[in-house]
């Protein structure tokens, strides 16, 4: 399953974006950094299960991007 994860650099996000990679999904990690921290999810970019998309979900080609296939 691929799982988009809004804010996912945050607190609760990066625990919610581990949680999913740890059971097998594809993630997409949506967050423009307004107050999460790359640093919380850093350990995940070599997965290739894992894609971070810095941006706004305000933005409709941000979303766009997040959400294809």
């Amino acid at each position: 399953m691929k799982i988009l994860v809004t804010g996912g650099a945050g607190f609760i996000g990066s625990n919610l974006v581990d949680y999913f990679l740890s059971q097998g999904h594809k993630v997409v990690c949506l967050d423009d950094l307004s107050t999460g921290f790359k640093k919380n999810i850093e350990h995940n970019f070599d997965n290739s299960n894992f894609t971070f998309i810095e941006g706004d979900i305000r933005d409709p080609e941000t979303c766009r991007l997040a959400t294809e296939d």
